[in-house]
């Protein structure tokens, strides 16, 4: 269009590529639709497994081609949560009621239909990131020629390896067939799709829970600690009990009636407490009387945990938050309170998180028992992560960034979910950390509306907590590296020698080179600013499947030694 205007010109573009695209959309239902036909006349509804870990136009999505019944087959352990994406295509004119039935979960095998909710975000998009259980009903709704999604999560925790199965029957209530039948009374049996799962559970223990750290910075509610605990996050922020004085101004003891009910909530669990703030006790920070005090405070807290069940490797003091990052007096005061703490009570370990300059970090290393730096800095080769990594007794890493959301910002619901959460627990283990963080669980506005800041992971409801794509996806990863350090622990010394040389190969190269390869150059492209098509190439439903398929051929590999 010579002479036009460069504005009408790329608006002429716009409107021509989405006519295109929608009329390719068009082609491709029409066949599905003569697809359709071939099954049989009362063929409503269309399964096919979608996309796991795209939040983007999931009502979009198009079977490649019409199947019923449907099997699809997955390879698991023992243990962990297995999500299934099915995507369900409505090919009649008319919007259906889908009852969805789950039979065959037995041996240990729990599933758990959810579903997902288009809701707006940050940038005024739509996001199926909520995932909320069915209800009673186990009921859908579906417009007409579009997707909805099922969400299945099977639990694993108390399944017995072996093949099992799984049948879901998805019945069309009003589909072809069913109003459009003789007014009379009568019975007229529902349009049902059916999906086989078969499930290969591998006989394999994953690393205890307890081997991998997660902390979401989520207060221990009663409505949402099981929430957490089921995602494996086994990391707590908790309040320091309250020192009670005398008359004379002697410390006498602490006031626990708040924190002990917090407390019984962990009973048997493997967690780590995260005592938030300064001790409030009377005298200076430095002062003999401080430490004496300090002393008496400490002993009892360490007894009282004790006999709650929680040794010293279970807790930790968060007195400061990121301290680098307000300055060098904050640096000096988490220097001295921990100077005071580790000369009275050496055991009890300090935790520190946030960046920082190097000599803040050479100050603080004495007396630091667990670093959590910012995932950057956990990839970086410098000086200061050297100092960190060889110093201290545990190394975890923590995500408050948006690295893989374009455009850059806290627009995180349709944030590529692969990168940024389903290989964040993934990339720690690549750099030798066991443990991350994420800024957060729920804290902030409404996520359910359009708000600026979409940190949150999950989406309040009325009973409990509503997960989410991304706080799944979180989950998957963490429990991919408690595969993976037993993997790693198998070719170890003289469990090493126990397996063939080919297995410990393969066993490595899934270490040392695919999971380098998995991550790395996504990682760079995010870093360098490169656009979000760039991104998606390199972390996707195709590029962690392939990882997680070699994971579990060695993990197969294995069991035969």
């Amino acid at each position: 269009m010579p002479g036009s205007i460069p504005s009408v010109v790329q608006t002429t573009l716009e409107r021509t590529a989405a006519l295109t695209t929608e009329s390719r959309r068009a082609l491709r239902i029409a066949e599905l639709t003569r697809q359709a036909l071939a099954l049989g006349p009362g063929t409503s509804l269309l399964a096919f497994e979608g996309t796991l870990w795209e939040n983007r136009k999931v009502d979009e999505q198009l079977p490649a081609r019409a199947l019923s019944p449907l099997s699809v087959r997955h390879v698991v352990v023992p243990g962990e949560h297995e999500p299934v994406a099915l995507n369900l295509f409505n090919v009649t004119d008319h919007e259906l009621l889908v009852r969805i039935q789950i039979e065959g979960a037995t041996n240990g095998i729990l599933v758990t239909p959810h579903r997902s909710v288009g809701v707006p975000t940050s940038l005024g998009e739509v996001s199926w990131d909520p995932l909320p259980e069915l209800d009673e009903s186990a009921t859908l709704t579906i417009p007409s020629l579009t997707s909805r999604e099922l969400w299945l999560d099977i639990d694993l925790a108390q399944a017995k390896a072996g093949n099992q199965w799984v049948r879901v029957r998805l019945q069309a209530l009003n589909g072809a067939g069913v109003l459009d039948a003789p007014a009379n009374p009568h019975t007229v049996p529902p349009p049902e799709t059916t999906v086989q799962i078969e499930l290969r559970i591998l006989p394999f223990a994953m690393a205890p829970p307890g081997d991998f750290r997660l902390c979401t910075w989520g207060a221990p509610e009663e409505k949402q600690v099981d929430d957490l605990l089921a995602h494996g996050n086994n990391v707590f922020c908790v309040s320091l009990p309250q020192p009670k004085y005398d008359a004379q101004g002697r410390l006498t003891g602490c006031d626990y009636t708040a924190l002990d009910p917090v407390l019984a909530r962990f009973h048997g669990q493997d967690v780590v407490l995260l005592f938030t703030g300064m001790p409030g006790l009377r005298g200076k920070l430095g002062s003999m009387g401080y430490q004496s005090d300090l002393n008496v405070f400490l002993d009892e807290l360490v007894a009282h945990l004790a006999a709650l069940g929680f040794d010293t490797n279970h807790f930790a003091l968060y007195p400061l938050d990121e301290p680098g990052g307000n300055g060098w007096n904050a640096v000096k005061e988490l220097v001295e309170f921990g100077q005071q703490v580790h000369a009275v009570k050496p055991g009890v370990m300090l935790y520190v998180d946030g960046g920082g300059e190097l000599s803040m970090f050479q100050a603080m290393a004495p007396c630091i028992d667990i670093w959590c730096p910012p995932m950057p800095m956990l990839t970086e080769k410098t000086p200061l992560m050297d100092l960190v990594r060889h110093t201290g007794k545990m190394l975890w890493s923590y995500d408050c960034g948006y690295g893989y959301s374009r455009p850059v910002g806290a627009n995180l619901k349709n944030i590529n979910v692969v990168g940024q959460y389903r290989t964040a627990a993934l990339l720690a283990f690549r750099h030798g950390a066991t443990g991350i963080g994420f800024w957060c669980y729920n804290q902030g506005g409404d996520p359910w509306g359009r708000i600026d800041l979409e940190y949150m992971l999950v989406y309040p409801g009325n009973r409990k907590p509503v997960t989410s794509r991304r706080w799944e996806a979180v989950r998957e990863g963490v429990e991919d590296c408690r595969i993976l350090a037993s993997l790693a622990k198998s070719v170890e010394g003289n469990r090493g020698a126990k397996i063939t040389a080919d297995t410990r190969a393969r066993i490595k190269h899934l270490i040392e080179i695919s999971l380098p390869g998995l991550l790395d150059q996504g990682y760079t492209e995010a870093g360098r600013g490169l656009g979000r098509e760039v991104i998606d190439a390199s972390n996707n439903d195709a590029t962690i499947g392939a990882f997680r398929q070699e994971m579990m051929e060695c993990v197969e590999r294995l069991g035969h030694r």
